[in-house]
């Protein structure tokens, strides 16, 4: 099934990134999680129609992409709550997936309630402790790294735009290039097979590196992670890409587009 579920938040509203001045450095307020909102079903069966749903998204407050498909879902829209809240309104089991209820539709942004989509996203984005070498490197610069281990991997047909956080640019400065592409994958069964892949193979070929995991309590440094020149994370199916739209609340900087594009159309690999 060529879908993705798209999501729009309702508690909270927005779930776009929020960039505010404090003690004169730029600083981020990103929203982690959604407890209640309204999810639809999209059929994406190319990139023409993936970039419709991606300009949508990119330009509103309130939107996301689900990489996953929930079982069971209807036609039209559904009701997305948190897995304690669908038990007391319908004690069900939410593995079931989108689940009917005196006339409303329901579901819990569970994995088992969804299957994967067949479109992978790239995230190019540079965590902490990413080596400088890499951190210059494209989206193109980096697949090309990774053809060693993923063929033809440069080279397929694929979605670029910048991410969210990439969008907020000082006044005056060239924007920065994509750091998000989509692909479409033959066999979505298979993505956790090729996240497995990548992960022990990049350590072999000497592409990874190690990125400190903070405390969420008190940002402490508790340990390391051992990551690689695309987040791998975002290969598990049922993740959130907040790729909403900025809002900017800092003199000398604005939001420019997301520059989404079609890169290599026309070109399928198996």
């Amino acid at each position: 099934m060529s879908q993705i579920t798209l999501i729009k938040s309702m508690q909270p509203s927005r779930i776009c990134k929020r960039f505010t001045i404090k003690d004169g450095r730029l600083q981020k307020d990103a929203i982690a999680n959604v407890t209640e909102a309204q999810a639809a079903s999209v059929n994406v069966s190319d990139v023409h129609k993936m970039v419709r749903q991606l300009e949508r998204v990119t330009e509103s407050h309130d939107q996301a992409i689900c990489t996953g498909i929930f079982h069971n879902a209807p036609k039209g829209k559904f009701n997305l709550l948190s897995e304690n809240k669908l038990k007391r309104i319908v004690n069900c089991d939410p593995s079931n997936g989108v689940i009917e209820h005196k006339g409303e539709w329901y579901a819990a942004r569970k994995k088992v309630s969804m299957a994967p989509t067949p479109w992978l996203l790239i995230d190019a984005d540079n965590p902490t402790g990413i080596p400088p070498e890499y951190a210059r490197m494209n989206i193109n610069e980096r697949l090309e790294l990774l053809e060693p281990i993923v063929p033809n991997i440069s080279k397929c047909e694929r979605i670029e735009l910048r991410s969210s956080s990439s969008r907020v640019v000082k006044d005056g400065e060239k924007p920065p290039h994509a750091t998000h592409a989509w692909i479409k994958v033959n066999d979505a069964d298979k993505l956790e097979v090729l996240r497995a892949h990548i992960d022990v193979e990049a350590d072999l070929h000497g592409i990874s590196f190690k990125s400190p995991r903070l405390s969420s309590i008190d940002g402490k440094e508790i340990g390391q992670n051992r990551r690689t020149i695309i987040d791998l994370a975002v290969f598990i199916h049922g993740r959130l890409v907040f790729c909403a739209k900025p809002i900017v609340e800092a003199d000398g900087y604005s939001v420019v587009d997301a520059d989404i594009r079609i890169v290599n159309e026309g070109m399928h690999y198996a």
